[in-house]
Parts: C-alpha cells; structure tokens; sequence
C-alpha cells in the first residue's frame, strides 16, 4: 500500500537545471570572446594606421620579454662572483698554512682576483672564459695534488 517513492523526477529535473546553468555559462563565454575579439580586431586597425605606435608597442613586448633572461643572467653572474670571492679567500687561508707553495698561490689568487673584479669577466668570449677557467683549475688541481703527495 505505500508506493514507492519516485527518485527518478528530482533527479532528472536537477539534470535539466545543470544542463540549462552549463548552457548558459557557454554562451555568456561565446557572447564575452565575440566582443573582445571585436576590441582586438579595431584595435588592430588602428595600430596599422599608426606605425609609431606599433614599433613602441612592439618594443614593449620585446623589453618585457628580455626581463626574464636579464634577471638570469644578472643573478647567474653575482653567484659567480661570489664563488671567486669564496675561492679567493680560501686560497688565501692555504698560502698562511703552506709556505712551500706560497709564491704559486698569490699567482693563483692574483689573477682569480683579476678575474672576480672584471665585470662581467672582462667582456671575454665564452672560449676564452672557458681556457682560462681549465688553466686556473688546473693549477689548483696540481697544488692539491701536490700537496696530498706530501702527507702520503
């Protein structure tokens, strides 16, 4: 005697309720795109009519898109100075602690100083930078070597 109650009417009728609220947010986004795109398309003409300022507005975006690098760029070269920095300090704790090699280190401290003090290391090529690079490590590496031989 008690009927059964009917789930499938309120589920069909909030069916219907999202299809309508989906409906419309898409033609509120179609109707919205159709007028910016009319904006764009007139804004178009008049850059076309104006050469100055499309040269400026493209300048713009070129500055704007040379920010990112420039920042890298900026940031990658201070670690790098800073990496010298340390280098150079350290070199100068091992010439107080090893007098044998004293005259090597300065040279090595004398010219990783000339190089932490150039900006942006002189304006030197990327080969030149990386010779002179490969030349300085391996001068380091043979007063380690050096050095290890001595307590071995």
């Amino acid at each position: 005697m008690h009927s059964k109650p009917n789930r499938q009417q309120p589920d069909q009728k909030y069916r219907r309720k999202g299809a309508l609220n989906a409906t419309g947010f898409l033609l509120s986004a179609l109707a919205v795109g159709v007028v910016l795109l009319f904006f764009t398309l007139r804004e178009d003409d008049r850059i076309d009519e104006d050469p100055a300022l499309d040269a400026l507005l493209r300048a713009q975006s070129h500055l704007t898109q040379s920010y990112g690098p420039e920042q890298d760029l900026l940031s990658e070269s201070q670690a790098a100075h800073r990496e010298l920095s340390a280098a150079i300090e350290l070199l100068a704790t091992a010439q107080q602690n090893d007098p044998a090699t004293t005259e090597k280190i300065k040279d090595l401290r004398t010219n990783l100083q000339a190089m932490e003090s150039k900006k942006d290391f002189g304006g030197m090529t990327s080969e030149e930078l990386q010779v002179r690079y490969r030349k300085l490590r391996s001068e380091l590496e043979a007063l380690i070597d050096a050095r290890v031989k001595q307590h071995y």
